[in-house]
């Protein structure tokens, strides 16, 4: 699968729990490349996310568009085209990105940031546009606050520039 120069993204779309009946949007409605963490300490496989997402919170299908593993390997788990659940009241406008573990004290490895960074650039890349990077509690309304992707996003070892710098 490749998106923009990055051909090494392993496409499990259509192939993780759930119905995965999302609404569709056109390229044009696509506002932030949002940055999430999964908010565990393991790698979790996309699988996991995917049945917790449909069976436990009762959405479609997981709710990010891509998932990082720990090792940096990347997987489309769902097409960009569709409105999936990772912002709530602005999934809409936003491509999911999940890194998986928990950020809040310590950011990711080297191996993870640097395949984000790449994902994100090339997805930019793809969409032919700058599009703003922010972390999910960057852009989250009031309403639905979160500390997603952990507080060493912003805080501390701030990895937020690692991954924004395209």
């Amino acid at each position: 699968m490749n998106i923009g120069n990055l051909d090494v993204i392993i496409d499990l779309r259509g192939k993780l729990p759930g119905a995965e009946d999302y609404t569709t949007r056109q390229l044009d409605a696509i506002r932030y490349l949002v940055v999430h963490h999964t908010g565990v300490p393991h790698d979790t496989p996309a699988a996991g996310i995917a049945r917790y997402h449909a069976e436990v919170l009762g959405w479609p299908g997981i709710g990010y568009h891509f998932v990082i593993h720990h090792g940096g390997r990347i997987e489309y788990v769902g097409d960009i085209l569709q409105v999936r659940y990772n912002v709530s009241r602005r999934n809409h406008e936003v491509i999911g990105v999940s890194l998986t573990g928990d950020f809040t004290r310590h950011p990711p490895g080297d191996a993870q940031l640097q395949a984000a960074k790449d994902l994100l650039a090339n997805l930019q890349l793809a969409l032919g546009s700058f599009i703003p990077i922010a972390g999910h509690r960057e852009i989250a309304l009031p309403a639905f606050a979160t500390s997603c992707p952990g507080d060493s996003f912003l805080i501390g070892p701030r990895w937020k520039e690692r991954v924004i710098q395209t």
